[in-house]
């Protein structure tokens, strides 16, 4: 019985008048009914008998006032038996005489009547299994204490207190039954070689390699030319698709090549650092946001039917989510692998490419910058936080062989630890993937494990359900650690790394005191994880407008500029931050990859705008370029001529314009005017 339960005072369902004289009992017939189980007040269930009593004869010797005695033995006993009523005089009768009067008194308390009824199904219980079906005999007292006959409140809540104990052993020993033993415990921890960790292959970059030099090693002109060769016969099937408008802008495709890839890559790059709101801003010639760089890369045109016959493979198969991307995407992850080797710990996290259209695979997590799009589970050295693994969520197609003892999680785990197991080293993980079943896999690989786990897991030990604010609750089996530590709120913990061991926060931890150091070494590393993922955020190359495949493709191309940027600041020993670094990248790719042709030139006609810089930058003047119609005197209107406010406007044709500005002068005095006035 459980002591701290409350009872309401129970009332026993008994039809009786208490006297304490003896009188000659009156006919009354007694029935026994059926037990019924009730609720009483709020109390427990108790089973309680019903005894039915009709109204007693008139006698000379009875008063009104006296209670009646009972003729029937058996229904007085059970009565008795169940401590309703306290016998007061007994006589045990003959085998075959009448029955003995019996007087009986009320029970002193409801705690004593719970304990009669305990007694009462104990009795019956040993009744039935001996086959003897006798009521219980009282030995005839003249004057009997409540005491003898039934146990103080006292004793029944120190019964209660040493039954409640007793269920706590046997329920602790079903928990030591299923491999928990609690308390403290020495781990082992798997040795590490980090003798080559963090290198980079020697032959891979020279000494004083370039910032653009790391990023090659990821999209080197291999892969580069792959996705050009795809590029290029996806866009002539759509020009030769006898459905598309004549006037469309793709029947005048010109194919690419590597080297204007290259560049249309150094402009999403640079599109990350230059923020806008949509894409023709970056073109537009408003003099209060005008960013000409873009301009003399690419006309707005080319680079839009760049993005728009973009591919990368023409896999065929329709059940793969990915099967346009994953030859590109399984060439990256492959130079991910080999030019890094990672040190002891690693953490898996999840990253979330942006997209909010409409795809089946789209997850949802409050937690991260952009809440809603593509997830992918990345494996990453806490050491530098460089990228070692991925797996994109496609939902059921997800590329994972599934584990059925340790579900999809542990399965994803598993799948991106595939070439780091039996190494020694250590995995930190969060919530959603820490589990005992998969922390005793990778025990059984050589792999130490570190997690933060959910309460409610399979397998965990049953904690204390209330702890004080610093309190610990502790188990171990199978040389894992589970402990429970309140901090200002319930924190479970998993480790197969650490002991119980305690110890002081740093000053960086905003809550000082002592904690158990799994806690202490899973923040700091999980810290880490959370400024990696952090870091390439603010300056994403991924649009709004792309089809989900191609955003995909732009999320990889970020990893692995994060990824040039790791192994540059290792090797280089440098400071650059990750923007100053992805500038440097830009710049160097348009260095190397770009030239004029590129640049589409502008159509006759009326200009938009003016350009911000053709009173300060250096301007040349020079011959127009022939065209197929005109040869060699090829002519365009005079720009000054035709927006002049200090005279009349002419329709003046001119064989010269200025490079830079990409407008068409007379030689005397336009080109002056345009580069020295400002309202000419």
């Amino acid at each position: 019985m459980d002591s701290s339960s409350s009872y309401e005072p129970l009332q026993p369902d008994i039809d009786v008048e208490i006297k304490q004289e003896p009188v000659s009992p009156p006919s009354s017939d007694i029935e026994e009914e059926e037990y019924v189980t009730s609720d009483l007040y709020g109390s427990p269930h108790f089973p309680h008998l019903t005894v039915k009593k009709e109204e007693p004869t008139s006698s000379p010797e009875a008063s009104p006032n006296r209670s009646p005695a009972f003729e029937d033995r058996d229904a007085g006993d059970h009565a008795a038996e169940l401590g309703l009523l306290t016998p007061k005089e007994s006589t045990s009768p003959p085998p075959d005489g009448p029955p003995t009067s019996i007087q009986f008194s009320p029970v002193h308390s409801p705690m004593q009547f719970a304990y009669a009824m305990e007694l009462h199904a104990g009795h019956s219980a040993a009744s039935e299994s001996s086959g003897d079906s006798s009521d219980v005999n009282f030995s005839p007292t003249a004057e009997s204490d409540d005491s003898d006959v039934c146990p103080s409140d006292e004793d029944l809540l120190s019964s209660s207190d040493s039954d409640d104990e007793g269920a706590t052993s046997q329920k602790r020993a079903r928990r030591d039954d299923s491999g928990w033993i609690k308390g403290d415990y020495s781990p082992s921890v798997f040795p590490f070689d980090a003798t080559n960790s963090g290198q980079v292959s020697p032959s891979a970059l020279p000494l004083n390699a370039k910032e653009v030099e790391y990023f090659k090693l990821f999209f080197d002109e291999e892969l580069v030319s792959e996705i050009v060769t795809a590029t290029n016969k996806h866009a002539n099937k759509k020009v030769h698709d006898r459905s598309l408008p004549r006037k469309l802008r793709l029947r005048s495709w010109q194919e690419t090549d590597v080297s204007e890839l290259y560049c249309f890559l150094a402009v999403v790059f640079l599109m990350g650092l230059v923020r806008k709101n949509t894409l023709a801003d970056y073109w537009s010639k408003d003099t209060m946001s005008e960013t000409p760089f873009f301009r003399s890369i690419f006309s707005v045109k080319r680079f839009c039917l760049l993005l728009r016959v973009l591919h990368f493979s023409s896999l065929a198969d329709a059940k793969d989510h990915l099967r346009t991307i994953r030859p590109t995407m399984e060439k990256i992850e492959e130079r991910f692998a080999a030019f890094f080797a990672p040190f002891q710990d690693l953490s898996i996290n999840e990253s979330l490419m942006s997209w909010r259209g409409r795809l089946s695979c789209r997850q949802y997590i409050p937690s991260k910058r952009h809440r809603s799009g593509v997830k992918t589970f990345v494996l990453c050295d806490l050491h530098t936080g460089y990228i070692l693994r991925f797996v994109v969520y496609t939902g059921a197609t997800t590329a994972v062989t599934i584990m059925k003892e340790l579900g999809f999680t542990g399965s994803i785990v598993v799948e991106l630890l595939r070439d780091f197991l039996d190494k020694g080293h250590s995995l930190f993980v969060d919530n959603r993937y820490t589990s005992p079943a998969l922390f005793e896999f990778l025990l059984s690989r050589q792999t130490n494990a570190c997690g933060v786990v959910r309460a409610n897991r399979k397998g965990l030990p049953k904690f204390a359900k209330k702890l004080q604010q610093g309190e610990v609750d502790s188990y171990h089996s199978n040389a894992m650690l589970a402990l429970k530590w309140r901090d200002r709120r319930d924190v479970h913990m998993l480790s197969t790394m650490h002991g119980l061991e305690l110890a002081e926060a740093e000053k960086e931890d905003r809550r000082m005191g002592e904690k158990p150091e799994c806690v202490l070494e899973y923040n700091k590393k999980m810290g880490l994880v959370d400024k990696v993922d952090m870091q390439p955020s603010f300056s994403e190359s991924i649009r709004k407008t792309l089809k989900w495949n191609k955003a995909v493709f732009f999320h990889l191309l970020d990893m692995s500029l994060l990824n040039a940027f790791i192994l540059f600041r290792e090797n280089a020993a440098s400071t650059t931050t990750f923007a100053d670094f992805k500038r440097q990248v830009v710049s160097q790719l348009i260095q190397e990859h770009h030239t004029e042709h590129y640049t589409e030139k502008s159509k006759r006609g009326k200009p938009t705008g003016d350009h911000p810089l053709r009173l300060t930058a250096r301007h040349f003047i020079q011959r127009l370029p022939p065209t197929g119609g005109q040869g060699s005197r090829t002519q365009r209107r005079c720009h000054v001529c035709a927006n002049t406010t200090r005279r009349p406007k002419l329709r003046k044709e001119t064989r010269y314009m200025c490079v830079e500005c990409n407008k068409a002068l007379c030689v005397e005095p336009c080109f002056k005017d345009y580069h020295t006035l400002k309202n000419y």
